[in-house]
């Protein structure tokens, strides 16, 4: 979807990769891997709810839905999401797992500081994180749209 996200990813993989790695490269790495994914859903948000945004006010709608979705908001969707009788395609489950858990570790590498997380669960979470990126970007776009206007808008009561 975005360039931008996929980025994130390589510095992630890149963050792992230094000759001397220490627990702040594989904090920040996890935490790269979650905002990519992140980044991810806003980019595909933006894309497809407002196309080729080539006109000011196409530009300025799709930054305010982009600044406009919230973390722990969409988090808890993605729970939701895990629920079979909402029969979401196994590549959207599968992004809201490895969004949900990626957000997760990221809080416990930003904020935990007694927590050390292992390069083999970095290197797992980023794993995960590219997976689940492909396999939304392989669905069809009918799919991404329906799973976005869900996870993105709260229905009233």
């Amino acid at each position: 979807m975005s360039l931008a996200s996929r980025d994130l990813l390589q510095v992630s993989q890149d963050l792992l990769a230094v000759k001397n790695l220490t627990d702040s490269h594989i904090s920040r790495a996890v935490s790269t891997s979650y905002y990519a994914i992140f980044q991810h859903v806003c980019c595909a948000g933006g894309d497809l709810l407002t196309g080729n945004a080539n006109k000011n006010y196409l530009k300025r709608a799709k930054e305010h839905l982009q600044r406009s979705i919230d973390h722990k908001s969409l988090a808890k969707r993605c729970i939701e999401a895990q629920n079979p009788k909402l029969e979401f395609p196994r590549e959207i489950v599968e992004f809201c797992n490895a969004l949900y858990t990626a957000q997760e570790l990221r809080i416990q590498a930003d904020y935990n500081t007694y927590r050390r997380i292992s390069k083999i669960d970095a290197t797992t979470l980023l794993g995960q994180v590219k997976d689940a990126m492909d396999g939304f970007d392989s669905l069809q776009k009918k799919h991404k749209i329906a799973f976005l206007i869900w996870a993105l808008l709260e229905k009233r009561k």
